[in-house]
């Protein structure tokens, strides 16, 4: 159903639209261009489009307009009265050579994390080293003594970025069997532990180290024993999974990771590096004020940023480090802390060891020196009069050193596939020497290229709850918008959105990832204070309905008024008396799954309507039940969705809402209140006289006229975790 155009006057002072051209990297201003027949949309978990025109007449040369528009390397702020109301990279431009006019399409920059892969794996799971001992030195021989334990992370992570404090919640892995006496127990020990809020037992984040209580675990339903004293070591599969909040995850995952393309992860198994693992023999090398001048003797294609290593370069080793610059094809700089150098070839440095013997077996090389050949795991090596076959490679990894028990020699070992070759001499000539190189891969990581300087903030108002990641594994090639989408379509989700900003004093541009909680954090304190549960038919106050400071109260359409049309639906379409959610698919026969069913709605004679949902994320039952009875809440039939057209220019005006904050709809007319006095609105109470909907997007049009208002399409929904109504709270952990 679609109302006539409102009558309602249509008169407000005209807006000043201004439309800036940025260098996507850097925000810098590039252009501000006149652009006509403008429209914008601004969206909720999805990137909104831009639309606009510019006509190329002589005097417009001076613009640059080609250079102006780039797609992707150009971005467009839309300013309103000098406030930022849309901001968003160019996505694609056509020229009409007839018109001479120049169309531009730009998307919002939620759509940057779609074009953004998380190429490396990461997993909040680590190996860790894991002691339990008595708190009480006084009796360490009693076995009730106190016992605390001890869990050590090893591996390069930054510790910080877990948030681990007192009361933080994590799950511990004791390892593989072994046949000693504690590690037969190790199935009685795996499980959930808090970290210990005890100040003798602190957090140490700079050695990765804190502290739990041990608990004793059931065997069955009677028997229950305490944790095994010893070390349980990661050499026997102990590990921890460290248990996050969504946004802390994600935020992690996105500031810590996103604007500098994952850089502080590395790779398990150099078969696992993406791309072309690249080793580049260095030529010569300086240092001036901590600064390192490199020559390769090949042209090395690097660009500022890239993140490389330098090996085998004695006084100048780094398993990473960032170009800083590019002199030329063979040349560039990184920053490394010491002595001035002078130039100096790279061949003086290198090492030069005999090799007596070689086998090779299983596609692994080995090779015997008589004497210490001072070579370690990961030194890079030329071979020289060995083998053919060998020797063809250029440059091999040394992957194991040690010791021969037959020979008494020095032994290395690289891997080189081919045939066997049983154990035999080398020739006089034959050499390994050390090479001094630059490791690089194609992949990169790229830091200079990868902050176009969204910020990620948590919302610590945001409710969530502790829950164990899946390890993103960067061969799956993921976005990170698919790895956002994920998570916010889960059981406890959020929505979000990109705001950006403009800051008039210094004429600089922001703009921030914003997490939004689906239930209105008002309204989890309001239920969650005194009583917590409201009479079946008390509506709650719309004020309780707020987001960032805005209630549903201060965000009015009307009709007559700045309402101009509406269109009201309703449909089957997306409603159900029964929801059916589909869980995780094990690896037999049965998935979990869960169903809620409307019974006021059987009850009142509806017939069965099934609707399935598919959550592959969750297998325990209860969840999916919840999932379930969240989604019957807001599908109960008819479902009734709006459309509806406003004034731009009247209050409240463009700008003052966004995607995601909460609205009331006042309609006069006849038809409309039938359905806001029904019981499928309001649960049979008569005392709200106006529709809550929550705004997904916000749609605005210019007129070529600039005396003419924006008009303003929004689309109104409701939320499957919040009941409009209040009567009801499908959301809560209780329900």
């Amino acid at each position: 159903m679609t109302l006539p155009v409102s009558t309602a006057s249509t008169k407000a002072p005209a807006a000043d639209y201004r439309y800036i051209i940025t260098d996507t990297l850097t925000d810098s201003v590039v252009a501000e261009l006149p652009f006509v027949d403008v429209s914008f949309e601004n969206r909720l978990n999805e990137a909104g489009q831009f639309q606009g025109s510019f006509p190329i007449t002589e005097g417009s040369s001076v613009l640059d307009i080609y250079n102006s528009t780039l797609p992707g390397k150009n971005s467009i702020y839309v300013l309103r009265d000098g406030e930022c109301v849309w901001g968003g990279i160019i996505s694609s431009r056509s020229y009409n050579i007839k018109e001479k006019i120049l169309d531009i399409s730009a998307d919002e920059f939620v759509s940057y994390l779609d074009r953004r892969a998380v190429w490396k794996t990461w997993s909040t799971e680590f190996p860790c080293d894991i002691l339990i001992f008595n708190a009480d030195q006084e009796m360490p021989d009693e076995p009730d003594a106190p016992r605390m334990g001890q869990v050590t992370i090893i591996g390069d992570i930054e510790f910080t970025e877990f948030n681990i404090v007192p009361g933080s919640r994590f799950r511990l892995w004791f390892g593989s069997k072994t046949e000693s006496d504690a590690e037969k127990n190790k199935q009685y020990y795996d499980g959930y532990y808090t970290v210990t809020d005890d100040p003798n037992f602190p957090v140490d984040a700079e050695n990765k180290t804190f502290y739990f209580s041990p608990f004793y675990r059931p065997e069955g339903q009677k028997n229950f024993r305490p944790i095994a004293l010893g070390n349980y070591s990661s050499e026997i599969g102990c590990s921890v999974k460290l248990r996050q909040q969504t946004d802390d995850y994600l935020t992690t995952l996105l500031n810590a990771h996103f604007a500098d393309d994952l850089l502080d992860l590395g790779f398990a198994k150099r078969d696992n590096i993406p791309g072309r693992l690249q080793m580049l023999e260095i030529e010569s090398f300086s240092r001036t004020n901590n600064i390192v001048t490199v020559k390769t003797v090949a042209d090395n294609f690097f660009v500022p940023g890239q993140i490389i290593a330098i090996k085998d370069l004695p006084g100048f080793r780094t398993n990473r480090t960032k170009v800083i610059s590019v002199i030329d094809s063979k040349t560039f700089t990184y920053a490394f802390t010491g002595a001035d150098v002078p130039q100096t070839l790279a061949s003086n440095v290198n090492l030069v060891t005999q090799i007596a013997r070689f086998q090779r077996v299983l596609d692994t090389a080995t090779f015997y020196t008589e004497d210490p050949h001072g070579l370690a795991v990961g030194d890079i090596v030329r071979l020289s009069g060995v083998d053919s076959q060998i020797d063809s490679k250029d440059l091999h990894e040394v992957t194991r050193i040690g010791t021969s028990a037959g020979f008494n020699d020095s032994i290395f070992q690289i891997e080189s596939r081919g045939r066997k070759i049983n154990i035999s001499n080398a020739a006089p000539s034959a050499a390994a020497t050390r090479i001094a190189v630059v490791e690089s891969t194609t992949a990169g990581s790229y830091i200079n290229n990868s902050d176009i300087g969204i910020t990620f903030e948590r919302d610590p108002l945001l409710s969530t709850t502790m829950v164990e990641q899946e390890p993103i594994l960067g061969s799956e090639l993921f976005t990170f918008k698919e790895i956002i989408d994920k998570y916010s379509n889960d059981l406890i989700g959020f929505d979000y959105r990109i705001d950006c900003t403009f800051d008039r004093e210094d004429n600089t541009f922001s703009k921030a990832f914003k997490f939004l909680p689906l239930v209105p954090v008002t309204l989890q304190n309001y239920v969650s204070g005194p009583g917590g549960t409201l009479p079946e038919n008390k509506l709650v106050d719309l004020q309780y309905f707020s987001v960032e400071g805005k209630n549903a109260n201060s965000v009015a359409f009307e009709f007559p008024g700045n309402i101009e049309t509406v269109n009201f639906t309703e449909s089957l379409e997306e409603g159900a008396t029964r929801v059916f959610a589909q869980g995780q698919k094990s690896t037999g026969a049965f998935s979990a799954y869960g169903a809620a069913t409307d019974y006021s709605a059987l009850t009142d004679g509806w017939p069965l309507f099934d609707k399935i949902i598919k959550k592959d994320k969750l297998n325990y039952r209860e969840d999916l039940y919840k999932i379930s009875k969240n989604v019957v809440a807001q599908a109960q039939l008819p479902v009734a969705t709006f459309s509806i057209t406003v004034n731009g220019s009247l209050d409240p005006q463009v700008g003052s809402y966004k995607p995601g904050d909460w609205c009331i709809v006042r309609i006069d007319d006849p038809f409309i209140s039938q359905r806001l006095g029904s019981y499928y609105e309001n649960k049979g109470d008569s005392d709200r006289r106006v529709f809550l909907r929550k705004i997904s997007s916000v749609a605005v049009q210019l007129s070529a006229n600039p005396t003419l208002p924006e008009i303003v399409t929004l689309q109104l929904v409701t939320e499957p975790g919040v009941d409009i109504t209040g009567a009801e709270r499908a959301w809560r952990d209780d329900a």
